[in-house]
């Protein structure tokens, strides 16, 4: 049988060399479990180069490395890096042009050891649909039908179910177990064959919801090209109605076993998150620790209505923080904190119980900072990446992806973390011992995973609800 992936059949072929040279440039990063694997790096492509708008490769570059540069130190090593990658992409560019870009796997002979590389695959391109959503999203193109709506969606829906099957689980429930009888005469219906159900309905129509996909960027494209513009959905009502959000994030690619990261921090003396206001937004915030190579982040939906005490309470839970020390928030070059505390150098300091995100006006793609512990200086910057109209589903703050734990409390800062990891991750390290013992001997850097964001979410659900 020949190869699923076969480099000499696919209308985009890279030479031997050229796919024997991505792969060792790709083994060179230093942090291989936030690098792209292969597979994962030719999904990605494919969805950059159908996605219509221009992105740089100083945007999408970095995302292959887990948004740090492009992960290899070495000058010429990243300069060869970045021109292999610049001519990968222009081949994909140049077939997508010529309409000969396809899904590259034929699943009708696919092995069940092979799944894995689709899977991978299928990845790498959720990544790339990720630095567009607004493109993919059913109700934001005015000139979609209801028909096309539907057909837009169930193809999102496929994508993000291989990715993440928790995602589409609701969906499929609400389907009655005769519908997979008929269609899956084998399976006996439980909760796993129902899983096992799901996954082969999701791949058997993945190439048909490629295509869709591609068609649509097509479309849009097209209208770009003959004067017009792809904005936001006029349409005040539509027939269209998802039965979920779903909202395309990059992924935590890997596992990692050990103990678990998240802190449950006390806030019961704390008052609840005040009833949401009708009309208020939502916001899809990025909450970066600035400095930090690699890369530590949490991606979170949080309420308009919330606080920026409230947000402080978010953030020292998501992140993973003790809540010691004392903090506040920078913002148009205004300062919150609490109100015990009047000033921090002479500064006003506004009380952050009276400002909640909705009424201070903060733009989409705008950012303002966290600054927590002054002594180890821990500063966040706080991305505001969208401005959502209130989903009622989600009645709490919510995690939805982040990379990486939390730094241990009192270590230094960004600068004393970067050598506690040096001897905490090297056991020849003269102070190696010193420093399990300090953070004791389960704690994994690289730990922030989909088990790690359930337990975040049931505190913050705790807390709020």
């Amino acid at each position: 049988m020949a190869p699923v992936y076969n480099f000499n059949n696919i209308p985009y072929m890279l030479s031997p060399t050229e796919k024997m040279l991505l792969k060792e440039l790709l083994a060179l990063s230093p942090v291989p479990e936030q690098t792209f694997s292969f597979n994962e790096l030719m999904g990605y492509l494919f969805g950059l180069v159908i996605t219509p708008d221009s992105i740089p490769a100083s945007e999408w570059m970095p995302v292959i490395f887990g948004e740090d540069e492009t992960g290899i130190s070495a000058e010429d090593q990243a300069r060869s890096m970045s021109t292999v990658l610049g001519q990968i992409y222009s081949t994909f560019q140049a077939r997508h042009q010529a309409g000969t870009l396809q899904f590259p796997y034929q699943l009708e002979t696919l092995e069940k050891e092979e799944l894995e590389e689709v899977l991978e695959w299928v990845s790498g391109f959720e990544e790339a649909l990720a630095m567009r959503p607004d493109f993919w999203e059913p109700d934001f193109d005015s000139t979609l039908n209801a028909k096309q709506q539907e057909e837009l969606f169930f193809s999102i829906m496929v994508v993000q179910g291989l990715v993440d099957p928790v995602e589409i689980l609701p969906f499929f429930e609400k389907l009655p177990n005769e519908i997979f009888s008929e269609a899956f005469e084998t399976f006996e219906i439980g909760a796993e064959s129902r899983e096992l159900q799901i996954q082969a309905f999701l791949l058997a129509t993945l190439p048909l919801s490629i295509q869709t996909l591609q068609n649509h960027a097509s479309r849009i494209e097209k209208i770009i090209s003959d004067g017009g513009k792809f904005t936001a959905n006029l349409i005040k009502e539509t027939s269209f109605s998802a039965p979920n959000d779903f909202v395309f994030e990059r992924q935590t690619k890997k596992r990692f076993p050990g103990k678990s990261n998240v802190i449950e921090v006390d806030f019961r003396k704390k008052k609840k998150v005040s009833t949401p206001v009708e009309n208020i937004p939502h916001y899809q915030i990025k909450i970066a620790l600035a400095g930090a190579k690699p890369p530590i982040w949490r991606r979170l939906i949080v309420p308009g209505a919330l606080t920026l005490a409230e947000l402080h309470e978010v953030i020292q839970v998501s992140m993973g923080w003790h809540n010691e020390h004392l903090h506040h928030f920078e913002i148009d070059k205004k300062l919150y904190g609490p109100p015990s505390d009047e000033d921090w150098g002479g500064e006003s300091i506004r009380n952050e119980r009276k400002f909640n995100l909705h009424s201070l006006g903060l733009p989409e793609k705008g950012s303002f900072s966290y600054t927590y512990d002054f002594g180890d200086d821990w500063q966040h910057k706080i991305t505001i990446e969208k401005i959502l109209p209130s989903p009622p589903e989600i009645l709490h703050p919510t995690v939805i992806k982040g990379k990486r734990a939390c730094p241990p409390e009192d270590i230094g800062g960004i600068w004393g973390y970067q050598e506690f990891l040096e001897a905490y991750t090297d056991p020849t390290h003269e102070d190696h011992a010193a420093m399990i013992e300090w953070a004791g001997p389960d704690f994994r850097p690289e730990l922030f995973d989909k088990e790690e964001i359930e337990d975040i979410n049931e505190i913050l659900k705790n807390i709020y609800a």
